[in-house]
């Protein structure tokens, strides 16, 4: 406390970014096994922005085109909120319209994974 203020600090383990990615991937390779996909099969793909390599190590990961991942908020780490704000950014778009299969990734503190399948039926 420092003048009225509250200071919440988080020390957030160097290893972080790569246990979440571990715990995803495994989570990912189960979700496409028990629902006979892979990841080509979705257009669009949302995914936690925290921590800040997450996201590159998993695009890295499911290896696929630039444009089949939903547009990332660059105003902060914003940690679950952050698919959130990239669908919000999503929804007016074109892209997002004629998706078919669109996953969305969280990853949070725990660590948890939470997959979501949504199916654009137009």
């Amino acid at each position: 406390r420092k003048s009225n203020r509250h200071i919440l600090k988080f020390n957030k383990d160097k290893t972080y970014a790569e246990k979440c990615f571990e715990c995803s991937s495994k989570t990912l390779t189960e979700f496409f096994d028990n629902h006979e996909v892979k990841a080509s099969d979705f257009d669009l793909v949302y995914f936690s922005h925290s921590p800040t390599d997450f996201g590159d190590k998993l695009k890295k990961w499911m290896n696929l085109p630039d444009e089949s991942y939903g547009e990332i908020y660059q105003d902060g780490e914003i940690h679950t909120a952050g698919i959130g704000f990239s669908l919000s950014r999503s929804l007016t778009r074109i892209k997002f319209h004629q998706a078919r299969n669109i996953l969305f990734i969280a990853v949070g503190s725990g660590i948890q994974v939470s997959l979501a399948w949504y199916k654009n039926r137009h």
